[in-house]
């Protein structure tokens, strides 16, 4: 009796040892598919996770066609003050007597406003034989 009730105790402890690496095992088939699936589940969202906008080409030609027509209307300002001061060059060498023609004269450097009448003397205390208009 004794011998059989050993032998039924070591069946039964080898069973439990068995059933514990099985158990083990099984455990980790199921953290390593659990990890699997884990990778998985970031690689899918990945490949589903939206793109980001491209930049609008639209948008980039629009602020070059702005900057474009800023620097053309600049450039067109510049033009017509260029002619107005020629013209005015013109009209103040044409002078003999040395009185201007315009009502508001301005001096080159300084940019000090004078009369006809008066000779052109400025705060920067020279005599300018070339009168610009403003």
């Amino acid at each position: 009796m004794l011998q059989k009730s050993d032998k039924m105790l070591e069946e039964k402890v080898t069973k439990n040892t068995k059933l514990q690496e099985e158990s083990e095992e099984k455990s980790k088939m199921l953290a390593r598919s659990e990890e699997r699936e884990k990778e998985l589940n970031r690689q899918l969202y990945l490949e589903r996770k939206p793109l980001p906008a491209l930049p609008k080409k639209q948008n980039t030609f629009q602020k070059l066609g702005s900057r474009i027509k800023i620097k053309f209307q600049k450039l067109q300002h510049l033009m017509e003050n260029k002619k107005h001061q020629a013209v005015c060059q013109i009209r103040t060498r044409s002078k003999a007597t040395g009185k201007m023609i315009e009502s508001d004269k301005a001096c080159e450097s300084c940019k000090e406003k004078f009369k006809n009448d008066e000779l052109p003397k400025c705060s920067c205390r020279r005599l300018k034989t070339r009168y610009t208009c403003d």
